[in-house]
Formats: C-alpha cells, structure tokens, sequence
C-alpha cells in the first residue's frame, strides 16, 4: 500500500507543478506582471534563447517595458521530474513574439526548476513553488 500512496503523491506533485508551468505561460502571454512577480523566487535567473542572463528584476523590468511582446506562447512535451525540495520541468515552448522589435517566434526547448517557498520540502499539498531557474534554448523541434 506505501509504494501506492507515494505513486500517487509523486502523480499530484507532478500535475500541479506541470499546471503551474501551464500557468506561467499563460500569465506571459498576457503580460499579467503582478502574478509573474509572485511566481518566480527572489533569487531567480534566467538564461534567455539569445545566451542572456537575467535576474528577477532584469527580468520584471523587460516585462514592464514592452521589450518582449507575445501574442501567443504554449507549453507541450512537458515532464516534471521531483527531486527532494526542487523540481525540474523540461518542455517545448512554442512562442509567436517579438523581442525589442525583432520577431522571436520560435519553438523552444526549456528547463525550469522550482523550489518550495521558503525551502520547505515539496508535497503534493503544497501551496507555494517558486520559479528559481529558467533556461530556453531556440531550437527545430523534430
């Protein structure tokens, strides 16, 4: 019965952690920065599709001034993978978009990791993950 019980956790923590993957996609199309903010962690960094760095703030500050525009921007082949108190999703992003301008559009393969608020171990009943880690790299999906 334990190895059960701990199937479907692992199951549960999986689901809401691809839902909130889902989520941030969502909330990036339509720009939606106050809930942006609240997802990703206080030491979060990012490694753009370009090789850019980024930190929470760099981030937000590209958010709020329009440099990066979406129109549509969907998560597909995502597998979340549990590990202790973090969380590593992998997955395409396929984004239609312009950066500064320039169109962007493009399917990306991505890795995020997510870390419990405040380094509480990961549960299935957890109420708060944070976006610790963002990578994208552009790339033709086959």
């Amino acid at each position: 019965m334990k190895g059960t019980e701990m199937t479907d956790t692992n199951k549960a923590l999986k689901d809401m952690v691809a839902e909130l993957s889902m989520d941030i996609a969502r909330k990036s199309e339509k720009m939606d920065f106050g809930a942006l903010s609240n997802l990703l962690h206080d030491d979060y960094t990012a490694i753009n599709f370009d090789g850019r760095m980024h930190d929470k703030q760099d981030r937000l500050a590209e958010w709020r001034n329009q440099e990066f525009k979406p129109s549509s921007v969907k998560i597909q082949d995502i597998k979340v993978r549990p590990l202790g108190d973090t969380v590593v999703v992998t997955g395409i992003c396929s984004v239609k978009a312009s950066y500064k301008g320039e169109d962007m559009s493009a399917d990306y393969r991505f890795s995020q990791t997510f870390k419990h608020k405040d380094s509480v171990a990961l549960s299935a009943t957890t109420k708060r993950e944070d976006l610790l880690l963002w990578h994208s790299t552009a790339t033709k999906v086959v």
